[in-house]
């Protein structure tokens, strides 16, 4: 009797051991997720700054055509 309790007192140390393992593996899955979305988050963040510098920089080249004209529309202005 005494032996089958030791033996069942192993399976059941065994089954624990087992569910450490397991949780260890999904925790570092679950990590390695996490990382993942955190990476493109960074990358969309990055992605969505490249573009308003884009348009910021387009915008600041339309005023300077917008100033170049203004300064051609003076010019005729004075001559007519």
């Amino acid at each position: 009797m005494k032996a089958g309790l030791e033996d069942m007192k192993r399976e059941l140390d065994q089954s624990d051991d087992t569910k450490k393992l397991l949780e260890s593996i999904a925790a570092r899955a679950f990590e390695r997720k996490m990382g993942d979305l955190e990476v493109r988050e960074m990358e969309e963040k990055s992605k969505k700054l490249r573009a308003e510098e884009a348009i910021k920089d387009r915008i600041d080249e339309k005023g300077r055509e917008i100033g170049v004209f203004k300064k051609k529309v003076e010019e005729l202005e004075i001559v007519a």
